[in-house]
């Protein structure tokens, strides 16, 4: 990738701040040596350069200081014209304790333990967010609900919509094994009007396709209780697949569709998402790729939440699985065939209650 110069390999404040001060210190090189945290090139040989001393990540993440309630925006709030929405980003807390192989966000122990805002902290940029209009306020933790006192910011978040009106919705990912401390977290947002769905990743339901990519998912008596009780109160439900993964068969990839919405319920909407390989992943290495048998392609970036972009847009791209050992690439395409059927029947609704009846009535999978 020559065409980057610096490449942060954890937390950004510290490093990308030294990058600046480095460039405004000598505007004339690209001497970049000797900042902890870093990959660059040297302009001077081609040769990229691995900073060998690591950058220490701090426990105590208010040691960055808050763009919000430092006022770094307040300039873009007071000519902001009020035909249009606003949303913002915040983050609770930093880590990721589950190694998938497909991720990168817990993987290779940096960020594997959570590390925290303070408490005071995140309630002063959800005030900020209320006094300020936010409509929508999108939340970057990545288990939110599994730690004690997200219940607690959940209670904050419906307080200040119901002081001042704001944020509107909030939307974050949630912890990946669900349970009952995010049960309680979902009913509090729903009843206030407040959540975007609640996620259940389970990513596959195949033993031996979880084991390749070192995931644990709750058991499936477990998954379709809480499915039920998240019905029961009409807070909606959406269930996450990757198509690709190594390890899965058609007949297993079928059968765990049926075992997210039919056995389950039916009545929660399904997401099916390609495989990606994404940079310093574990599957991302060619080792694991030919243990695994892996194929891959390169195409223009499909954005499943997104708008088709106009032809100004620079193309962005991504690789894609499409196969597998366990999944040749012509069983490959008739699975995206069939996934995308499942999505336009049951999720779009174009055959939801033709399939439920068949299902209901002759147990038709």
């Amino acid at each position: 990738r020559s065409f980057i110069d610096v490449c942060v390999t954890a937390d950004g404040e510290e490093s990308f701040r030294d990058t600046l001060l480095r460039r405004i210190g000598c505007p004339s090189t690209w001497d970049f040596s000797g900042i902890p945290g870093i990959a660059h090139w040297s302009k001077a040989t081609g040769v990229l350069h691995w900073e060998a001393s690591e950058r220490k990540l701090g426990k105590d993440l208010d040691q960055y200081p808050s763009a919000y309630l430092t006022g770094q925006f307040d300039a873009l709030l007071v000519e902001r014209s009020e035909d249009k929405d606003w949303q913002a980003i915040i983050e609770t807390n930093r880590g990721c304790p589950f190694p998938c192989a497909f991720c990168a966000w817990g993987r290779g122990g940096l960020w594997s333990k959570f590390r925290f805002h303070s408490m005071e902290r995140v309630k002063a940029e959800v005030n900020w967010c209320g006094t300020n209009k936010i409509s929508y306020l999108f939340n970057a933790d990545s288990n939110f609900g599994q730690h004690p006192r997200d219940l607690e910011i959940a209670e904050h978040l419906v307080e200040t919509k119901k002081r001042t009106g704001f944020p509107e919705k909030f939307r974050t990912c949630f912890g990946k094994n669900t349970d009952e401390k995010i049960f309680k977290v979902a009913t509090i947002l729903h009843d206030a009007g407040m959540e975007k769905g609640i996620t259940l990743a389970r990513q596959s339901n195949d033993e031996a396709t979880l084991k390749n990519i070192n995931r644990q998912n709750i058991s499936l008596v477990t998954y379709r209780n809480l499915q039920t009780r998240f019905n029961e109160r009409n807070i909606p439900v959406y269930v996450e697949l990757i198509l690709g993964l190594p390890g899965e068969t058609v007949e297993s990839w079928k059968k765990g569709i049926d075992d997210c919405l039919i056995n389950a319920g039916g009545k929660n909407t399904l997401f099916i998402y390609l495989c990606q390989i994404l940079p310093n992943t574990e599957m991302a290495d060619p080792l694991y790729q030919v243990k695994h048998g892996i194929q891959t392609r390169r195409i223009k970036l499909q954005e499943i939440h997104g708008s088709r972009r106009g032809d100004d847009w620079v193309d962005e791209y991504e690789d894609i699985v499409t196969g597998t050992a366990s999944m040749p690439h012509e069983q490959w395409r008739e699975m995206v065939k069939f996934s995308w059927m499942t999505m336009l029947l049951h999720s779009m609704k174009d055959g939801y209650f033709v399939m439920s009846w068949l299902w209901d009535r002759f147990r038709i999978t």
